[in-house]
C-alpha cells in the first residue's frame, strides 16, 4: 500500500532513526501513518455508510 524505502531511506541517512539502530523515529513514524491514511482516504467512499457490506 506504502512504498515504505522510499520514505524510510531520507530518514535513517539523515540519521533520525532512534538510538539503537533497529526502529524509526518519531517522524518517520509519522510520515508512514500520514501516507497510510491518504492512502485508506483514497480507497473509502464517503456516501457509504459505515458497517453496511455495500
Amino acid at each position: 500500500m506504502v512504498d515504505l524505502p522510499r520514505i524510510v531511506w531520507p530518514h535513517l541517512l539523515a540519521g533520525r532513526a532512534n538510538q539503537d539502530g533497529m526502529h524509526y523515529g518519531w517522524e518517520t513514524h509519522e510520515e508512514i501513518g500520514a501516507a497510510l491514511a491518504a492512502v485508506i482516504t483514497g480507497c473509502w467512499d464517503p456516501r457509504t455508510p459505515i458497517g453496511t457490506d455495500h
